[in-house]
């Protein structure tokens, strides 16, 4: 019998065999960069730098980039987190405005290659999250009032 069946949801078993410790859950840095930034701060950071990997200096200034962006607030909460380090920007924000975003596009006629480019996502993703949506009306009976 494998060890994965045994061992207790949520834990992790330490060099010490005899104890067993919790998992933690490391956050991702979309949601750092909404903590540190706001919302609107982290969808102009993805919008303008998504997919790039940039310099975070240790102090913000006012002819910087990043301050241009985000605004000197945003930009010196950010130097203060990450500053001296290179940053990852992710190149999608998640949730439910990306749902929606797929779904009007679709509704508004798009093709698919169109609306994974739109929304930074793959082809796949926006067949699978349409199909989702689509189980969903079917299943809460919504389906009819859509069409």
């Amino acid at each position: 019998m494998s060890m994965r069946y045994t061992q207790p949801a949520g834990a992790v078993r330490t060099p010490d065999a005899r104890r067993w410790l919790p998992l933690t859950v490391k956050k991702s840095l979309l949601h750092t960069l909404v903590e540190l930034v706001g919302c609107e701060s982290a969808e102009k950071m993805i919008a303008e730098f998504g997919g790039a990997r940039i310099w975070v200096p240790v102090r913000s200034t006012a002819d910087a980039k990043l301050t241009q962006v985000l605004g000197d607030r945003a930009a010196s909460a950010l130097c203060a987190h990450f500053g001296g380090d290179y940053l990852q920007v992710p190149n999608t924000m998640t949730g439910g405005n990306v749902h929606l975003r797929i779904a009007e596009l679709h509704r508004q006629g798009c093709k698919i290659n169109d609306i994974a480019l739109a929304v930074g996502r793959s082809r796949r993703t926006v067949f699978r999250l349409l199909r989702k949506k689509i189980t969903d009306l079917r299943r809460t009976g919504g389906w009819e009032a859509d069409q």
